[in-house]
């Protein structure tokens, strides 16, 4: 039960922080200098990109993918970071949102994992206990500051 908890986390961190380090605020829309509304689709779809392509850079890199892995991983990632909006966008609670993304987080790991070889998923392990590991220290911090105010 805690792997499975971490592996959610891991691959939640993969997706869910590329869009935090490309322009998303805590409300989940573009920041620009001159405009504070709404995000475009054209933006979101941009941001979208970039968080992949940094994503697949860096499993590329890690794991030594071959061409046909990037392929088939990059459309996971795609589908899973469409899936994942839609989710958000619904009315539903916050536990059933959680609930949904956990289930589409186990599902795109268990896509992913099909398509590497022992020493690569050995790697993603790895890779998937050092986002864990950063993620905890964030929340660390977080809950810090939310104490001294």
């Amino acid at each position: 039960m805690k792997r499975v908890k971490l592996t959610i986390a891991v691959v939640f961190v993969f997706t869910l922080s590329a869009f935090s380090q490309n322009g998303y605020n805590r409300n989940n829309s573009m920041s620009t200098p001159t405009q504070n509304s709404e995000p475009t689709k054209e933006e979101i779809e941009k941001a979208r990109e970039e968080s992949l392509n940094k994503l697949m850079t860096r499993l590329t890199e890690d794991l030594k993918l071959d061409a046909l892995q990037v392929v088939a991983i990059r459309q996971i990632y795609t589908d899973n970071m469409k899936k994942q909006g839609i989710i958000l966008k619904k009315e539903d609670s916050n536990e059933a949102k959680t609930e949904a993304l956990k289930s589409l987080s186990e599902s795109t790991e268990i896509r992913v994992l099909a398509l590497l070889n022992p020493q690569q998923k050995e790697r993603y392990e790895l890779l998937k206990n050092e986002a864990a590991i950063e993620k905890d220290k964030k929340k660390g911090k977080k809950d810090k500051k939310k104490n001294k105010e």
